[in-house]
């Protein structure tokens, strides 16, 4: 979904910045500080990437990143996509991808990026359990961002997917709300394989996570998603192409359950804040993260994407990312004969953790095998402040 400019400019995009505490940190996007009402997308060219994703100067070695503005409604949208990594050496690595919607889902995806990742990385590594004090981060981004009219989310949103890499408890602490997907890339035997570390929050029936129990762990999953949003007074449609959720009087509707920002969706049909985390302890057969928005995935399938991967090395990722770029771009007007390409963000990250040019790549604390824990959905009580929300 979305669209996102190349006119949020920033003197560097790889900027030192304050890490409360935690070390000095590193932030690296391709925006900058959003000023609103300010012209978001000055190049207009379909096949653009985002500012700074053109050249891998200043960027770590071992990520990749490429942001394609997509074509549809009459080519009047911006690119609405946003992504983020922020860096602590020997601490934290974060990545985050957010996908727009709606009139203003490009100062959306960017407000929260600015607001949610840095947050969300920090309160990820600020204890053995970071499921209370990330979800409230989700919530208050949120509710704070929707009580300003002025930001325009009442009718526009996000998705947020943000991967921290916990290195000193050697973990990958995942959170997202929405359908852009990370996929963890492990090493079986010479190839890499794909394992989803995200489900989509959609209203439809079939997606797999693997196998035949994955299958029916994620239907009921979203059959729960359902009977929230019919319970709450919404409804599923089909509109010959996806599942969407719409309600009475509504004349717009979404492709997902769960967002940030879409105010009057949350109020009206139970499009809910709340996020999904997943805690995973990292092994020596994890090789890479992949975060992309549905551009991607929509066309290309996660074991796809790892196959593509694995033809470039690690210090090559910025290669990695134009080409599954490029590839769901070309599928997409393959696919509708160049009417709709849909924006296409991809960040590919290879752990260990990375760090900034000229700090040595730490390496990931020795376990003894790979595990994993999916936290539940529950109230809880952490009080917290967004800053510069």
């Amino acid at each position: 979904m979305g669209a996102c400019g190349s006119g949020l400019a920033v003197s560097s995009p790889l900027q030192a910045t304050g890490a409360d505490g935690l070390g000095k940190a590193w932030l690296l996007d391709g925006g900058g500080v959003l000023e609103f009402g300010s012209a978001v997308d000055i190049e207009r060219n379909p096949n653009a990437e985002k500012q700074f994703t053109s050249s891998s100067a200043g960027a770590p070695a071992r990520v990749g990143f490429s942001c394609r503005r997509g074509v549809k409604r009459g080519d009047a949208l911006p690119n609405q996509d946003a992504w983020g990594v922020y860096l602590v050496p020997e601490n934290l690595a974060a990545f985050g991808v957010f996908d727009g919607h709606g009139e203003k889902g490009h100062w959306i995806s960017e407000l929260v990026k600015g607001t949610l990742l840095k947050g969300i990385a920090q309160h990820s590594v600020s204890s053995v359990d970071p499921t209370p004090a990330v979800k409230q981060w989700y919530r208050q981004v949120h509710r704070t961002m929707c009580s300003n009219p002025k930001l325009g989310a009442m009718h526009s949103g996000t998705t947020a997917t943000v991967v921290v890499h916990d290195v000193k408890r050697g973990r990958l602490v995942v959170s997202h709300v929405g359908d852009s997907k990370a996929v963890l890339l492990k090493q079986s035997g010479k190839k890499l394989v794909a394992e989803a570390l995200t489900r989509d929050h959609r209203p439809e029936l079939h997606e797999d996570m693997g196998g035949e129990s994955g299958k029916e762990c994620y239907d009921l999953y979203t059959a729960l998603e359902r009977e929230r949003i019919t319970r709450m007074g919404g409804s599923i449609v089909y509109d010959g192409r996806c599942h969407r959720v719409s309600w009475p009087g509504g004349d717009v509707s979404l492709n997902m359950s769960r967002s940030l920002g879409d105010a009057v969706a949350h109020d009206a049909c139970g499009v809910s804040e709340e996020c999904d985390l997943r805690v995973h302890r990292l092994c020596h057969t994890d090789k890479a993260i992949i975060i992309g928005s549905d551009g991607m995935w929509d066309v290309i399938s996660p074991q796809e994407a790892a196959s593509i991967v694995s033809e470039f090395a690690p210090e090559r990722a910025m290669d990695a990312a134009r080409r599954l770029a490029d590839e769901a771009v070309t599928r997409w007007y393959m696919q509708t004969e160049g009417r709709v390409v849909d924006d296409t963000t991809v960040l590919i990250a290879w752990l260990p953790a990375l760090a900034p040019p000229g700090t040595a790549v730490a390496a990931a604390p020795a376990v003894p095998a790979c595990q994993d824990r999916l936290a539940h959905e529950g109230e809880h009580k952490s009080p917290i402040s967004p800053e510069a929300v």
